[in-house]
């Protein structure tokens, strides 16, 4: 009898411990530099001396979240490199998610970011600066992407050490 309770005293709290994992299953976090390639400007001066304005690089963010099917979770801010940003979702609705650019001559180069899955694809785009001060928990310091989101009434932390690279873009 002690051994069936304590059996099913197990598989309950086990049952509970696996019900309140998160329901973020996975972050794909991406950066790449791109090297614009206008004509630099020249710009005269007050007193008409030429000032030579070079193209400066820009740099894009990729993130993209998997989340359990039917769970649904509110994004509260981004932390890119230590500074806060307002975050919004753009849904996925097709796996894979790939990004294509031109190559050599009529070649292709094919970045795969989100691999063919069954789970629910969000994008997350940094949408401005967050007005308020709000510092990265002592804790995440040094990760390159936190993403903070609330679930079930509890806020979380979603931590990814460093992006990975894509090749640069160069633009024309």
């Amino acid at each position: 009898m002690k051994q069936i309770l304590l059996f099913t005293l197990a598989n309950f709290v086990s049952a509970i411990v696996l019900a309140q994992t998160s329901p973020l299953l996975k972050v794909h976090a991406f950066v790449r530099h791109s090297t614009p390639g206008a004509v630099p400007k020249v710009v005269a001066r007050e007193n008409g001396a030429p000032i030579k304005k070079t193209a400066s690089a820009l740099v894009n963010y990729s993130i993209y979240v998997e989340l359990k099917k039917g769970s649904s979770i509110t994004i509260n801010r981004l932390w890119i490199d230590g500074q806060a940003f307002k975050a919004r979702k753009e849904i996925v609705l097709e796996t894979p998610v790939v990004f294509k650019q031109q190559a050599i001559g009529n070649q292709y180069q094919t970045d795969t970011l989100v691999p063919k899955t069954n789970n629910i694809v969000w994008k997350l785009v940094q949408d401005g600066m967050q007005n308020t001060v709000s510092k990265v928990p002592e804790k995440f310091k040094g990760n390159a992407l936190l993403i903070e989101y609330v679930w079930k009434g509890k806020k979380y932390y979603n931590a990814v050490k460093e992006w990975k690279k894509l090749p640069p873009l160069i633009l024309q």
